[in-house]
Formats: C-alpha cells, structure tokens, sequence
C-alpha cells in the first residue's frame, strides 16, 4: 500500500520514525508529511494566511511547518506525492488520545482530515502512564500492530464512505491481553490551570498553562476502561458533527 504518515510531535520523533520503519519492512511504500516541530493539542487548525515551509528529511519524507492538519492536506492536494495514497497513519503519538482529548489531539485531527478527503485513516496512541514499559519498545510493538492488522484498519475505516477515522489507543504495559474494539468514548475530566504573570520588562502579562493528568469516567467498554483492562483499544470516530436535538417550547423573536 501507499501509505501516508503524520503526526503532531514532531517528523523526528520516535513514534512516527519507529512506524514508518516498520511499515517499510513490511513492505508498505510509505510517505511523511509531518509537522517541522512539536504541534500538540492543536486540534484541527488549519493554516490559511502564510506560506508552509516544506523541507525534504528523508526519502519519501517531508517536514512541514504548519498543522498536522496542514500537513494532510500539503499531502494530498499538491503535487508533493505523484501516487494515490491508499491509508493514512497518524502517530504513534507520545500520550494517550481517548475519549474526549480526541477534540483538542492534534494526531486524531490530522486522521479527521484524512478522512474527509475520503482516505482511510488511523490515529495511533500510547499512554505512558500506566506501566513502566520502555517507549521505543512500546511504539516498536504498537507499529507492528498497525503493520499485521493494517487491512482490517483500513476496513474498519472505510466502513460508510470514510465517514468516521479509526482511533487505535494502549497504556505502556510491558505486554497486552488482546484488541478489542469499543462500544464507547471515555469522558475526560481536566483539572487544568492558567497562572497569569508580569512580563520582566513590564509591557503587558503572560500567561502559562498548566495540564494535569485527567480523570476518566465512562462504561465497561470505553476506550479508557478497554486500555485500563490491557488492551489494545480500537474505536470508531465519526467526523463529521453529529447534530444534537434541541428542547421543544423554546420560541425566539427578531
């Protein structure tokens, strides 16, 4: 297969190197278009108002200085890539993206992107959390996941016109029970800050966030619980907005 990889940590961190080393081997023609330096929690920003600059890194391998959205569509709509790419990979990104951090995961947005040009596509993630598993070790294994099971992710993603991206995670385990696939998203409960400081040189304030590790709600079969139990989580995501139903008796005037 023609495959397209990305990421938002960076196109020279381990986990989208260690992948795409993998899916060579398996005999995949792999091409990256990843972001030039870290983009994480960019979610689907897109950028519109300055040139990229692109830069060869690699055969087949391109950095990219916007978006890992950007860099789907720098991808697919230029003349970057002269083949047809059959499935995009998104990772393996260094940090879980489940439940609801696939609205802030810059990763899961670059598969999101994928998917609404009609190409299957996969996020792939690891928690570093929960176990003391080496990290190479892990996206090592998790790449060789993506590799052998890599025809029944492209089904799984193309299942209704692409009209959802397949978002694989796991937890830093030093092995895993299996896959399964989930019947839900996890909630995710952020405790996070802002501390708002004085510039040294007195013009104006600063502020810096501070992230915690959030807590997680949800049924037996979310993602977090699936990942929690020792599995190989695979979830459907649907890409487009799901429309909400609004309480009727509610009348407006102009």
């Amino acid at each position: 297969m023609n495959v397209l990889i990305t990421n938002d940590d960076g196109y020279d961190s381990d986990g989208i190197q260690i992948l795409g080393s993998v899916l060579k081997k398996a005999g995949h023609t792999v091409y990256m278009v990843a972001p030039s330096e870290n983009r994480s929690a960019i979610s689907s920003g897109i950028t519109m108002t300055r040139r990229l600059d692109i830069k060869n890194v690699g055969d087949r391998y391109w950095s990219c200085s916007g978006t890992p959205a950007d860099c789907i569509i720098t991808g697919l709509k230029s003349n970057l890539i002269e083949e047809s790419v059959d499935v995009i990979l998104s990772g393996i990104n260094d940090g879980g993206n489940i439940g609801t951090d696939i609205i802030y995961s810059g990763t899961c947005a670059a598969a999101r992107q994928g998917a609404l040009y009609g190409i299957p596509s996969i996020a792939l993630s690891i928690s570093f959390v929960h176990g003391n598993a080496e990290k190479r070790t892990c996206f090592e294994r998790l790449a060789q996941f993506a590799a052998k099971n890599l025809p029944s992710l492209v089904l799984l993603a193309g299942k209704n016109g692409c009209a959802s991206f397949v978002n694989v995670n796991a937890f830093s385990f030093s092995s895993w029970n299996g896959v399964r696939l989930t019947g839900s998203l996890a909630v995710r409960h952020y405790d996070d800050s802002v501390e708002i400081v004085h510039k040294p040189d007195g013009d104006g304030m600063q502020s810096l966030f501070y992230g915690k590790e959030p807590l997680s709600s949800g049924t037996q079969d979310s993602d977090y619980s699936v990942c929690a139990e020792g599995y190989i989580s695979v979830s459907g995501v649907m890409v487009e907005p799901v429309h909400s139903e609004l309480i009727d008796g509610i009348s407006f005037s102009l």
